[in-house]
């Protein structure tokens, strides 16, 4: 026999790199589809959170508040329409500012109140996306004036 034909192991061989190379390929595609789809996320997530702090900011100063105090609703927030299903902003939490030592710092609870309230608060707010992939947290400070 001569070898101009093609043999039964050189097909099989053509269609297993064919194979191989077309899975590289996929897998390269899906990734990339992952990747932009957790950016987009992670955008959205970062623009909701700076609305979310601006409201928060605006908001009248809560004298020893609670993280109730500068929930969506008090603050006049609202995620937008049509991300509200997608998205939740909430507060994780209040912390008061202390002055001692040399620089003071920001606590957790008040011993007293209003008269441990120094005006001055850290507020901790945080958005999650609906399935979870993305979380975004970001502090404001509060100022009385």
């Amino acid at each position: 026999m001569g070898d101009a034909g093609s043999t039964l192991v050189e097909l099989l061989m053509t269609v297993l790199i064919l194979g191989v190379v077309f899975v590289v390929i996929l897998g390269g595609m899906m990734t990339g589809l992952v990747a932009s789809d957790l950016h987009r996320k992670q955008a959205t997530s970062e623009t909701v959170i700076r609305s979310y702090a601006e409201a928060v900011k605006a908001a009248p100063y809560s004298v020893c508040a609670a993280p109730a105090a500068y929930a969506a609703p008090a603050a006049g927030y609202s995620v937008p329409v049509g991300l509200s299903p997608t998205y939740s902003v909430s507060v994780v939490s209040v912390r008061y500012w202390q002055p001692g030592g040399a620089t003071g710092s920001f606590v957790g609870s008040l011993a007293s109140c209003p008269g441990a309230d120094n005006n001055l608060q850290s507020v901790t707010l945080k958005v999650v996306s609906s399935d979870g992939r993305d979380a975004e947290t970001l502090q404001v400070v509060k100022r009385k004036p």
